[in-house]
């Protein structure tokens, strides 16, 4: 194990009394190993071996095992600028944002019924298939609709898609034009 020298001194916050500077010592272990204890697998099927600093069972780790050991885990304590560290410790440490459940549902049984559509208007074309990238879908909506609601009004998606292995960028020249990439571009406007 890494001792805090290493990394630089690990920021506990200020504490006026023993209970706060206990509990603040459990939050800066959890910033600092939480990330072993994360729960990345969706069907619980492995689960993650305890770390021996993180087994304090008072109200502060009840609160940190929230926020360092959900479904995402993230290791920063290594990091040696604060202010970076502090900038992860806010996003980290606040209230997960309720997910709209029935709207993601809505939007990826939209794009699926839109690539079925495709491949039955289009037997034999060859396409991009939003096997393995579904997850892109509700990330773009968000994306797309935070930067509507700060003022964006125009967006612009580029797909790129390839012949061959040997293909060479069409903006980089070079190769025959059968053996370039194809760009497509397609402005999108954000609604608010």
């Amino acid at each position: 194990m890494a001792d805090s020298q290493e990394f630089g001194p690990v920021e506990t916050g200020r504490s006026d009394t023993p209970a706060d500077a206990a509990g603040s010592q459990v939050v800066a272990a959890f910033r600092r190993w939480g990330y072993l204890e994360a729960s990345l697998d969706p069907l619980g099927l492995a689960l993650p071996p305890s770390h021996p600093e993180l087994r304090a069972q008072s109200e502060a780790a009840v609160r940190a095992r929230g926020w360092y050991c959900g479904p995402i885990g993230v290791e920063f304590m290594h990091i040696p600028d604060s202010a970076r560290r502090r900038w992860v410790e806010e996003r980290m440490e606040q209230a997960i944002p309720p997910i709209d459940a029935p709207a993601v549902l809505e939007r990826l049984v939209r794009a699926d019924l839109f690539e079925e559509v495709l491949h039955k208007r289009y037997p034999g074309s060859k396409r991009f298939s939003l096997e393995g990238v579904t997850g892109l879908i509700p990330l773009l909506d968000a994306v797309l609709e935070t930067s509507a609601a700060h003022g964006l009004e125009e967006t612009r998606s580029e797909t790129f898609w390839f012949e061959g292995r040997r293909c060479r960028s069409a903006r980089g020249g070079g190769g025959t034009p059968e053996h370039r990439s194809h760009r497509s571009e397609s402005p999108v406007k954000a609604v608010a």
